[in-house]
Formats: structure tokens, sequence, C-alpha cells
């Protein structure tokens, strides 16, 4: 089964994390930012060349990620 990041999620669609891959750094910022596992994620925009990506996290918190961070956020297969 393939794996699903942030980056394959759809422009307006929402999604659960399931996990955080990369290296402790990048871990440890995302997870500062408020990117948690368990948490609802929805994609709100990308800029012209793809990064960075405009997020929603939860009900109210607004982030921007850029791709490589981006592609670090695994989501559950089922939302």
């Amino acid at each position: 089964m393939e794996t699903r990041t942030l980056l394959d999620l759809p422009k307006r669609t929402k999604a659960r994390i399931k996990t955080i891959n990369g290296s402790e750094d990048s871990r440890e910022r995302l997870l500062a930012l408020g990117v948690l596992p368990g948490d609802d994620v929805e994609l709100i925009g990308r800029a012209w060349f793809g990064s960075p990506l405009a997020i929603k996290l939860g009900k109210s918190n607004f982030i921007a990620l850029r791709r490589e961070h981006a592609s670090l956020i695994v989501l559950e297969d089922h939302y």
C-alpha cells in the first residue's frame, strides 16, 4: 500500500495525521508548529510553484509549510 502524505491531499480536503517522518530536527519543528499525529489537517492552497502550502490544523490554526516539510506528514488511509 502506498503511503499518502500531505503533498497528495487535494485542495480543500481534510485528512487525519498518522505520523511524521524525517529527521529528529524536522519532526521537532513540525511538532512545535502544532502538527500532531491524530489531528485533523486541511490543505487550503498552494503557491504557484507548489511551495509553500497553506494548511489548516484543527478548527482554527493556519500555517504555511514548505514542500519538504509537507512530504514528511503521513496521513491515515481513511478519514
